[in-house]
């Protein structure tokens, strides 16, 4: 039994960890056995001290040693997140430790530092080119949590903040470390999934679904394209990839998903106004004078909103090359197809385009007279002079009907296109 302010020797002996700053030790424990890792009964209590751990700091710890569990209440931060832990873990001196239950609860839970902190130790162990595992905490094989339920009430997700995260973990023999039915509320909807991480191979597999949140929100914080697309998303994503380090991850990313968007808007890509400019094609005389006078006639179709939106995508080895959004509006239908390299953030894609014969105008419902009178002035090519390809991408354009359709367009997309001056071609297709 001792309580003593600067008394460390015990935690050493117990636990091997050299550094104790400052504590207030309270004990009462019984060690059977002269091995380096007694076998332990009683309680022990350590109150306001600092045990630095990695970027983790416990600040208080409470362990009731009984027969076969030990019983642990302590307050920690673990990279800056304060939580509050409940563990039962199985009395038991030789290795694995195991985790019978865990409850561990956060009020903030900031990812953002998280990932600094894994980028950190990314960029120590490409400057030492190795990972010196006496250093390390707990060793492969050393720990297994057979269930473990993790709560917070707020997360910060890079801009983004969530509420109400919940998920189960668990760390089998096996080392695969899973994380089941998390759940989180974020954009005014929900995101849900499994995620599993081998830490034998360090392959990675996650799946995840969005319902009814919104897209600008989901877009820029999880797929770094600010901007890019408004309404509310609905989706599923399903993804895996090998390595340690992030860049690895993401060169060696594979997977597919989908989405659906109602009363969606793209500004960029779903804008024909911002299609025509950015393609550098308005210009002086009697061809860029009548592009401006449709431009100015067209308001529905320089917002680039549509009824709904909606797509698929295949990722091999960190490019999406396998990528179809289909824009649904009452004017403007749209079909987009192409890659986007993950790595690089460069697009290559195509945009085929269709406006119906009876668009609405500033003007109201424009004469088909007065359409002809207009895009006759504008040169284009013809259906037939165009790849075979374009001509099956044009019948993807949702809702597509040569009869009711007044003019058709295809637009080459190559670059970044969270930048500018990524759009390289526009055409105009005749009949």
């Amino acid at each position: 039994k001792t309580e003593n302010p600067t008394n460390a020797r015990i935690f050493n002996v117990l636990f091997k960890k050299p550094t104790i700053k400052q504590g207030v030790f309270t004990t009462d424990l019984t060690l059977n056995g002269t091995s380096v890792a007694p076998y332990v009964l009683g309680f022990l209590n350590i109150t306001s001290i600092d045990i630095p751990l990695l970027d983790s700091t416990v600040r208080d710890i409470s362990m009731d040693f009984k027969e076969d569990f030990i019983n642990v209440n302590t307050k920690a931060v673990v990279i800056t997140n304060d939580i509050l832990a409940m563990l039962k873990i199985a009395n038991n001196p030789s290795m694995p430790y195991i985790i019978e239950d865990a409850n561990i609860q956060m009020d903030a839970l900031n990812l953002n530092v998280i990932s600094d902190a894994v980028s950190d130790l990314e960029a120590d162990n490409t400057r030492t080119n190795q990972v010196d595992t006496n250093d390390l905490m707990l060793k492969p094989g050393m720990l297994i949590i057979k269930n473990a339920q993790v709560n917070a009430d707020n997360v910060l997700i890079k801009k983004a903040n969530a509420k109400d995260f919940k998920a189960n973990m668990k760390l089998g023999e096996d080392q695969i470390f899973k994380i089941t039915d998390y759940t989180f509320n974020i954009a005014n909807g929900t995101v849900n999934g499994n995620m599993s991480h081998d830490l034998n191979n360090h392959t990675t597999f996650g799946e995840m679904h969005i319902t009814s949140a919104d897209a600008s929100i989901i877009a820029e914080n999880f797929f770094d394209m600010p901007g890019q697309m408004f309404g509310t998303v609905t989706g599923d994503l399903k993804a895996s990839c090998t390595g340690i380090s992030s860049i690895d991850c993401i060169n060696s990313l594979s997977g597919e998903g989908s989405f659906n968007v109602t009363n969606g808007r793209m500004p960029k890509l779903g804008s024909l106004e911002y299609l025509l400019k950015a393609g550098n094609l308005i210009s002086g005389g009697i061809t860029g004078v009548s592009i401006n006078g449709i431009i100015d006639l067209i308001t529905p179709l320089k917002t680039g909103d549509f009824k709904s939106i909606s797509g698929d995508i295949k990722v091999k080895d960190g490019v999406a090359n396998e990528i179809n959004v289909y824009s649904s509006g009452e004017d403007l239908n749209l079909y987009l197809t192409g890659s986007y390299n993950i790595t690089s953030l460069v697009a290559d894609m195509e945009v085929y385009g269709s406006l119906s014969k009876n668009f609405s105008t500033i003007l109201g419902k424009i004469s088909n007279s007065s359409l002809n009178t207009l895009f006759n002035t504008i040169p284009g090519i013809k259906i037939n002079d165009i790849n075979p390809k374009s001509t099956s991408n044009i019948n993807k354009i949702p809702n597509f009907d040569k009869n009711k359709t007044i003019r058709v367009f295809r637009s080459e997309i190559y670059g970044d296109i969270n930048g500018n001056n990524y759009v390289k071609s526009f055409r105009w297709i005749k009949d």
